[in-house]
């Protein structure tokens, strides 16, 4: 890792407890990237108490806002003061170990930061990435190897997406080598942070495979700021990648680079969709589909597309009229005055007819629900998208699209429909278009299954 201060850090602690507020030493320390919090007992509090306590904290404290209820002062590194911010951390749990030899206890949480002051800086980011970003070292040749390891040199790879200037590097000091990513031009913490997040999605998104952060330092202003996270995913070694994008023809990140056309803040807008749509591949078929689903609705219009023909209505609405009050008059006979030109009754009748319906009627939404129209918008074809409800396994389902098995996974569950339907060739298809229409999100708009994959095309 850069060159940094880091190592335990000791600390004043103050926290609620059963008897009120208490201050406890404390240390946090990082043990094979789990964050420890332990807290020492002293003349008012016994370890015996502190047992008895951790109890109270479980129960009362919100996990979640487990950070903000937490006091800390005269934080320190080796001597040297810092700042140590622990608002954003959540409790993940907290640990008693008795034995022989002492007696421990110690909180959990997912992540801590703090600054330092540091004159001698100029403004840089490091983002050390989580272990599938070895990826990238291989994909991006970022290692010239030696014949030893000591004899291996780093490449740099350097590129703009988006108006967000990068570096990527090998991390050499970790086994297998993982990625870091370096930035020089941002305007603050918050800012270089979210470009990150941004790349990280794009990378992910390509990759198929969440890549994250777990460990930043910041150098800017006089300050070296350091942040640890845990990451959201513990993943297997041979995670499966987003295939879709090769038999879109997208056969490398720089060809999918080189296609966005979108701005930062249309990327950074699609944050959670694009997670969420990566989140899909390591689930269980049925909750990859209600996500998978959910994408599809959230990126569509949900505004009502009314007819664009309104001349060709009022002119139907005219003859409907003559039609109508000639109706009234020949099941009216002998009283043609009733319903002449300029009577009442016709008065009241035309101005119900022209003034009230034509809101109701040529306003009236096309039947076209809005996730059928994404698809359409998008050159997907809505019939195969659903082929593979053709494919019962077992029974009739009643269940003829996405739609359908979506209202009745929703509101009426009766049956496991990965025995009954094929949930993965669905997924699939449904995964496919997800995808797709996020490339055109994106800016790609050349989208297209490559001749030797024509068999899963669902595009018209």
């Amino acid at each position: 890792m850069e060159q940094s201060l880091t190592g335990n850090i000791d600390f004043l602690l103050t926290l609620d407890t059963t008897n009120g507020q208490h201050t406890f030493n404390a240390t946090i320390i990082n043990i094979e990237k789990e964050f420890r919090i332990y807290l020492y007992p002293d003349k008012t509090v016994s370890f015996n108490e502190l047992v008895k306590q951790s109890r109270f904290w479980n129960d009362k404290i919100p996990y979640f806002l487990f950070g903000k209820n937490l006091i800390v002062e005269n934080a320190q590194i080796n001597g040297t003061e810092i700042e140590l911010d622990l608002s954003r951390a959540k409790l993940i749990t907290s640990q008693t170990i008795i034995s022989s030899k002492s007696n421990v206890f110690y909180f959990i949480i997912d992540t801590y930061q703090y600054r330092y002051t540091d004159m001698s800086v100029q403004s840089k980011a490091s983002f050390y990435l989580s272990f599938p970003s070895n990826m990238l070292v291989d994909d991006f040749h970022l290692i010239e190897y030696g014949l030893n390891n000591e004899d291996n040199k780093s490449i740099p790879f350097e590129s703009n997406i988006a108006n967000i200037d990068f570096t990527i590097l090998p991390n050499l000091t970790t086994n297998p080598y993982t990625a870091v990513i370096q930035y020089h031009i941002f305007d603050s913490v918050e800012n270089v942070i979210e470009k990150n997040n941004t790349l990280l999605d794009l990378l992910s998104f390509y990759y198929g495979i969440p890549i994250e952060t777990l460990s930043i330092i910041v150098k800017q202003n006089g300050y070296t700021y350091v942040i640890y996270k845990q990451p959201t995913y513990r993943l297997m070694q041979n995670s499966p990648k987003n295939m879709n994008l090769a038999y879109l023809n997208l056969y490398s990140f720089n060809d999918f680079a080189k296609g966005i056309t979108a701005d930062f803040s249309n990327i950074k807008a699609l944050h959670t969709t694009i997670n969420d749509y990566i989140r899909t591949i390591y689930l269980d078929d049925i909750s990859a589909f209600l996500i998978l689903y959910s994408i599809l609705e959230t990126l569509a219009d949900t505004e009502p597309v009314y007819f664009e023909e309104k001349d060709i209505m009022k002119q139907v609405f005219d003859s409907l009229f003559e039609s109508f009050i000639q109706g009234m008059r020949d099941a009216n006979v002998g009283e043609d005055e009733k319903y002449s030109n300029g009577s009442p009754i016709f008065k009241a009748i035309k101005e119900k007819w022209y003034n009230d319906l034509p809101g109701m009627l040529i306003k009236k939404p096309r039947e076209m629900n809005p996730i059928k129209k994404i698809i359409k918008d998008n050159s997907i074809d809505w019939k195969k998208l659903n082929r593979h409800f053709a494919t019962v396994k077992k029974e009739e389902t009643g269940i003829k699209d996405i739609k359908d098995l979506r209202n009745t996974i929703i509101h009426d569950r009766k049956n496991d429909y990965t025995e009954l339907l094929d949930m993965k060739n669905i997924n699939n298809d449904l995964s496919f278009a997800v995808c797709i229409i996020l490339l055109r999100e994106l800016g790609i708009t050349n989208v297209n299954f490559n001749k030797n994959w024509d068999k899963l095309s669902i595009m018209n």
